[in-house]
Protein backbone atom coordinates (compact mmCIF):
# COMPACT_ATOMS: atom_id res chain seq x y z
CA UNK A 1 0.00 0.00 0.00
CA UNK A 2 1.12 3.43 -0.38
CA UNK A 3 2.80 5.07 2.53
CA UNK A 4 0.69 8.06 3.73
CA UNK A 5 2.06 11.77 2.92
CA UNK A 6 3.67 12.44 6.58
CA UNK A 7 5.17 8.95 6.47
CA UNK A 8 6.31 8.81 3.31
CA UNK A 9 7.84 12.32 2.28
CA UNK A 10 5.65 12.88 0.03
CA UNK A 11 3.98 15.91 2.62
CA UNK A 12 0.17 16.84 2.99
CA UNK A 13 -0.50 18.99 0.08
CA UNK A 14 -2.46 21.79 1.14
CA UNK A 15 -3.22 20.12 4.40
CA UNK A 16 -4.05 21.57 8.04
CA UNK A 17 -1.21 21.98 9.98
CA UNK A 18 -2.10 19.44 13.34
CA UNK A 19 -2.90 21.95 16.40
CA UNK A 20 -0.78 21.81 19.54
CA UNK A 21 -1.73 19.49 22.10
CA UNK A 22 -3.36 22.18 24.15
CA UNK A 23 -5.12 23.47 21.71
CA UNK A 24 -8.36 21.78 23.03
CA UNK A 25 -8.92 20.18 19.43
CA UNK A 26 -7.35 16.66 19.56
CA UNK A 27 -8.74 13.72 16.75
CA UNK A 28 -11.04 11.30 17.91
CA UNK A 29 -9.30 7.81 19.17
CA UNK A 30 -9.76 5.06 16.95
CA UNK A 31 -11.71 3.08 19.48
CA UNK A 32 -14.35 6.19 19.71
CA UNK A 33 -14.13 6.37 15.98
CA UNK A 34 -14.83 2.79 15.62
CA UNK A 35 -18.34 2.87 18.27
CA UNK A 36 -19.04 6.01 16.53
CA UNK A 37 -19.52 3.95 13.10
CA UNK A 38 -21.56 1.41 14.82
CA UNK A 39 -23.72 4.15 16.89
CA UNK A 40 -24.44 5.81 13.54
CA UNK A 41 -26.25 2.61 12.21
CA UNK A 42 -29.82 3.62 13.46
CA UNK A 43 -29.29 7.33 12.09
CA UNK A 44 -28.28 6.02 8.59
CA UNK A 45 -30.37 3.06 8.83
CA UNK A 46 -34.04 4.96 7.40
CA UNK A 47 -32.31 5.62 4.00
CA UNK A 48 -29.31 2.77 3.82
CA UNK A 49 -29.01 2.67 0.19
CA UNK A 50 -28.92 6.52 -0.01
CA UNK A 51 -26.07 7.24 2.80
CA UNK A 52 -23.02 5.68 0.99
CA UNK A 53 -19.55 5.17 2.30
CA UNK A 54 -19.08 2.86 5.57
CA UNK A 55 -22.65 3.07 6.34
CA UNK A 56 -24.39 2.45 3.23
CA UNK A 57 -25.85 -0.77 4.54
CA UNK A 58 -26.11 -2.57 8.03
CA UNK A 59 -24.77 -5.78 6.95
CA UNK A 60 -23.28 -8.90 8.99
CA UNK A 61 -19.62 -8.79 7.85
CA UNK A 62 -18.57 -5.74 5.31
CA UNK A 63 -14.53 -4.87 4.25
CA UNK A 64 -12.33 -2.52 2.96
CA UNK A 65 -9.75 -3.58 1.04
CA UNK A 66 -6.63 -1.78 -0.87
CA UNK A 67 -6.87 -2.69 -4.47
CA UNK A 68 -3.39 -4.67 -5.43
CA UNK A 69 -3.69 -1.80 -8.26
CA UNK A 70 -2.31 0.93 -5.59
CA UNK A 71 0.57 -0.89 -5.78
CA UNK A 72 2.81 1.12 -8.59
CA UNK A 73 5.35 3.05 -6.67
CA UNK A 74 8.78 3.40 -6.40
CA UNK A 75 9.64 1.69 -3.44
CA UNK A 76 7.91 -1.65 -4.13
CA UNK A 77 9.36 -2.39 -7.01
CA UNK A 78 13.44 -2.05 -6.28
CA UNK A 79 14.99 -5.05 -8.06
CA UNK A 80 11.73 -5.92 -9.91
CA UNK A 81 11.87 -6.23 -14.02
CA UNK A 82 8.63 -5.15 -14.05
CA UNK A 83 6.11 -3.78 -12.28
CA UNK A 84 3.53 -5.48 -13.23
CA UNK A 85 5.26 -8.63 -11.57
CA UNK A 86 4.19 -7.38 -8.36
CA UNK A 87 0.76 -6.11 -9.10
CA UNK A 88 -0.05 -9.30 -10.91
CA UNK A 89 1.25 -11.53 -7.89
CA UNK A 90 -0.51 -9.09 -5.42
CA UNK A 91 -3.98 -9.50 -7.47
CA UNK A 92 -3.81 -13.49 -7.22
CA UNK A 93 -3.21 -13.07 -3.47
CA UNK A 94 -6.19 -10.43 -3.46
CA UNK A 95 -8.46 -12.75 -5.18
CA UNK A 96 -8.32 -15.28 -3.00
CA UNK A 97 -9.00 -12.85 0.50
CA UNK A 98 -11.89 -11.77 -1.56
CA UNK A 99 -12.90 -15.78 -1.84
CA UNK A 100 -12.33 -16.26 1.47
CA UNK A 101 -14.01 -13.23 2.64
CA UNK A 102 -17.37 -14.24 0.96
CA UNK A 103 -17.05 -17.53 2.20
CA UNK A 104 -16.98 -16.02 5.80
CA UNK A 105 -20.41 -13.56 5.16
CA UNK A 106 -19.13 -10.45 3.96
CA UNK A 107 -21.68 -8.85 1.36
CA UNK A 108 -19.64 -5.50 0.78
CA UNK A 109 -16.17 -5.23 -0.74
CA UNK A 110 -14.85 -1.82 -0.85
CA UNK A 111 -11.82 -1.28 -3.36
CA UNK A 112 -9.60 1.31 -2.18
CA UNK A 113 -7.45 2.44 -5.34
CA UNK A 114 -4.69 5.12 -5.18
CA UNK A 115 -3.21 4.46 -8.72
CA UNK A 116 -5.90 6.48 -10.03
CA UNK A 117 -4.46 9.98 -8.55
CA UNK A 118 -0.88 9.20 -10.31
CA UNK A 119 -3.07 9.45 -13.54
CA UNK A 120 -4.86 12.51 -13.20
CA UNK A 121 -2.26 14.51 -10.82
CA UNK A 122 1.54 14.76 -12.21
CA UNK A 123 3.17 15.71 -9.39
CA UNK A 124 1.69 13.17 -7.46
CA UNK A 125 2.70 10.63 -10.18
CA UNK A 126 6.39 12.58 -9.86
CA UNK A 127 6.32 11.58 -6.07
CA UNK A 128 4.83 8.39 -5.68
CA UNK A 129 5.17 6.95 -9.14
CA UNK A 130 7.05 4.23 -11.15
CA UNK A 131 10.09 6.21 -12.62
CA UNK A 132 9.27 5.43 -17.08
CA UNK A 133 5.79 4.17 -16.64
CA UNK A 134 2.98 6.98 -18.74
CA UNK A 135 -0.28 7.77 -17.06
CA UNK A 136 -1.69 5.53 -19.63
CA UNK A 137 0.25 2.68 -18.86
CA UNK A 138 -0.74 3.10 -15.10
CA UNK A 139 -4.25 3.74 -16.02
CA UNK A 140 -4.57 0.43 -18.26
CA UNK A 141 -2.51 -1.53 -15.71
CA UNK A 142 -4.80 -0.22 -12.46
CA UNK A 143 -7.96 -0.73 -14.94
CA UNK A 144 -6.77 -4.41 -15.38
CA UNK A 145 -6.10 -4.87 -12.23
CA UNK A 146 -9.18 -3.59 -10.25
CA UNK A 147 -11.75 -5.32 -12.98
CA UNK A 148 -10.11 -8.49 -12.62
CA UNK A 149 -10.87 -8.26 -8.81
CA UNK A 150 -14.54 -7.34 -9.28
CA UNK A 151 -14.98 -10.10 -11.78
CA UNK A 152 -13.80 -12.84 -9.00
CA UNK A 153 -16.28 -11.04 -6.04
CA UNK A 154 -18.55 -11.78 -8.89
CA UNK A 155 -18.02 -15.38 -9.83
CA UNK A 156 -17.79 -16.23 -6.11
CA UNK A 157 -21.22 -14.61 -5.36
CA UNK A 158 -23.16 -12.55 -8.16
CA UNK A 159 -24.73 -10.79 -5.54
CA UNK A 160 -21.89 -9.22 -3.87
CA UNK A 161 -22.29 -5.60 -3.48
CA UNK A 162 -18.52 -4.03 -4.70
CA UNK A 163 -17.47 -0.65 -4.34
CA UNK A 164 -14.49 1.40 -5.31
CA UNK A 165 -13.24 4.86 -3.38
CA UNK A 166 -10.34 6.69 -5.18
CA UNK A 167 -8.70 8.38 -1.35
CA UNK A 168 -7.29 11.54 -2.37
CA UNK A 169 -5.48 11.89 0.93
CA UNK A 170 -6.74 11.82 4.29
CA UNK A 171 -4.20 11.84 6.82
CA UNK A 172 -4.67 14.62 9.40
CA UNK A 173 -6.81 16.19 7.72
CA UNK A 174 -4.36 16.91 4.90
CA UNK A 175 -4.59 16.12 0.92
CA UNK A 176 -2.63 14.11 -1.17
CA UNK A 177 -3.88 14.33 -4.76
CA UNK A 178 -5.76 17.00 -7.00
CA UNK A 179 -7.59 16.62 -10.76
CA UNK A 180 -10.20 16.21 -12.56
CA UNK A 181 -11.70 12.69 -12.67
CA UNK A 182 -12.03 13.03 -16.40
CA UNK A 183 -8.45 11.73 -17.27
CA UNK A 184 -9.38 8.27 -15.87
CA UNK A 185 -13.42 8.45 -16.30
CA UNK A 186 -14.27 6.81 -19.55
CA UNK A 187 -11.87 3.44 -19.06
CA UNK A 188 -12.61 3.36 -15.18
CA UNK A 189 -16.44 3.72 -15.23
CA UNK A 190 -16.95 1.91 -18.40
CA UNK A 191 -14.68 -1.39 -18.15
CA UNK A 192 -14.30 -1.61 -13.92
CA UNK A 193 -17.64 -3.20 -13.16
CA UNK A 194 -18.47 -2.17 -9.40
CA UNK A 195 -21.76 -1.60 -8.48
CA UNK A 196 -21.08 2.07 -6.58
CA UNK A 197 -18.23 4.60 -7.17
CA UNK A 198 -17.28 6.50 -3.87
CA UNK A 199 -15.70 9.73 -5.29
CA UNK A 200 -14.67 12.57 -3.27
CA UNK A 201 -16.57 15.95 -4.27
CA UNK A 202 -15.67 18.10 -1.18
CA UNK A 203 -13.81 20.64 -2.92
CA UNK A 204 -12.66 22.33 -6.24
CA UNK A 205 -9.94 20.19 -6.40
CA UNK A 206 -11.76 17.18 -7.75
CA UNK A 207 -13.16 19.11 -10.61
CA UNK A 208 -16.59 18.90 -12.18
CA UNK A 209 -19.52 16.35 -12.33
CA UNK A 210 -18.81 15.49 -16.19
CA UNK A 211 -16.77 12.87 -16.39
CA UNK A 212 -20.09 10.93 -14.50
CA UNK A 213 -21.27 11.07 -18.59
CA UNK A 214 -19.05 7.93 -18.68
CA UNK A 215 -20.80 6.13 -15.82
CA UNK A 216 -22.28 2.59 -16.82
CA UNK A 217 -26.42 2.47 -16.59
CA UNK A 218 -27.85 1.20 -13.28
CA UNK A 219 -24.41 2.07 -11.45
CA UNK A 220 -24.81 3.59 -8.40
CA UNK A 221 -22.69 6.74 -7.48
CA UNK A 222 -21.94 8.08 -4.02
CA UNK A 223 -20.85 11.67 -3.87
CA UNK A 224 -18.52 12.59 -1.02
CA UNK A 225 -19.89 16.57 -0.79
CA UNK A 226 -19.75 16.36 2.90
CA UNK A 227 -16.04 17.01 4.06
CA UNK A 228 -14.13 14.78 6.81
CA UNK A 229 -11.39 16.83 6.92
CA UNK A 230 -13.13 19.74 8.26
CA UNK A 231 -15.64 20.32 11.13
CA UNK A 232 -17.42 23.22 9.21
CA UNK A 233 -21.21 21.83 7.97
CA UNK A 234 -22.05 22.08 4.37
CA UNK A 235 -25.06 24.59 3.79
CA UNK A 236 -27.71 22.01 3.21
CA UNK A 237 -29.15 24.02 0.03
CA UNK A 238 -25.51 24.33 -1.82
CA UNK A 239 -25.47 20.40 -0.81
CA UNK A 240 -29.38 20.02 -2.64
CA UNK A 241 -27.75 22.40 -5.57
CA UNK A 242 -24.66 19.93 -6.19
CA UNK A 243 -26.80 17.02 -6.04
CA UNK A 244 -28.84 18.39 -8.56
CA UNK A 245 -25.74 19.58 -10.85
CA UNK A 246 -24.51 15.65 -10.77
CA UNK A 247 -27.75 14.51 -11.69
CA UNK A 248 -27.23 16.00 -14.82
CA UNK A 249 -25.00 13.22 -15.89
CA UNK A 250 -26.36 9.70 -13.67
CA UNK A 251 -29.98 9.66 -12.75
CA UNK A 252 -30.95 10.70 -9.06
CA UNK A 253 -32.40 7.34 -8.25
CA UNK A 254 -28.79 6.12 -8.61
CA UNK A 255 -27.02 8.92 -6.68
CA UNK A 256 -25.82 8.76 -3.07
CA UNK A 257 -24.36 11.19 -0.61
CA UNK A 258 -21.80 10.72 1.94
CA UNK A 259 -18.48 12.27 3.40
CA UNK A 260 -15.68 12.44 1.27
CA UNK A 261 -13.59 9.84 3.15
CA UNK A 262 -13.53 8.41 6.53
CA UNK A 263 -12.45 10.61 9.63
CA UNK A 264 -9.62 8.23 10.81
CA UNK A 265 -7.44 7.14 7.88
CA UNK A 266 -4.74 6.64 10.02
CA UNK A 267 -4.36 6.15 13.24
CA UNK A 268 -4.63 9.62 14.42
CA UNK A 269 -7.52 10.78 12.80
CA UNK A 270 -8.29 13.94 11.38
CA UNK A 271 -8.78 17.18 13.36
CA UNK A 272 -12.83 17.41 14.19
CA UNK A 273 -14.07 16.02 17.49
CA UNK A 274 -16.18 13.04 18.27
CA UNK A 275 -19.56 15.86 18.19
CA UNK A 276 -18.06 17.44 15.32
CA UNK A 277 -17.96 14.02 13.63
CA UNK A 278 -21.75 12.98 14.60
CA UNK A 279 -22.85 16.06 13.40
CA UNK A 280 -21.56 15.79 9.69
CA UNK A 281 -22.84 12.02 9.70
CA UNK A 282 -26.41 14.02 10.97
CA UNK A 283 -26.19 16.36 8.19
CA UNK A 284 -25.65 13.28 5.52
CA UNK A 285 -28.75 11.63 7.00
CA UNK A 286 -31.32 14.48 7.37
CA UNK A 287 -30.20 15.91 3.72
CA UNK A 288 -30.52 12.54 2.06
CA UNK A 289 -33.73 11.94 3.63
CA UNK A 290 -35.38 15.65 2.28
CA UNK A 291 -33.17 14.71 -1.22
CA UNK A 292 -34.71 10.76 -1.72
CA UNK A 293 -37.69 10.31 0.57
Amino acid sequence: MLPSPADSGLGGRGGLVPPAADSGLLAAPVAEAFDLSVQARPLLQDAPVRVGGCFARPLPLDRTCSSAARSFFREAVAGLDLPGDLVHDLAALQVKEIERLIDQGVGWIQLDSLSYNQVFDAHFRSQAGVPGLSPEEILAAAVATDAELVRAAKRKDPGITVGMHICRGNNRSAWMAEGSYEPIAERLFSEVGVDRFLLEYDTERAGGFEPLRFIRPGTTVVLGLVSSKVPQLESPDELRRRIDEAAAYVPLEYLALSPQCGFASTSKGNLLTIDEERRKLALVADTAANVWD
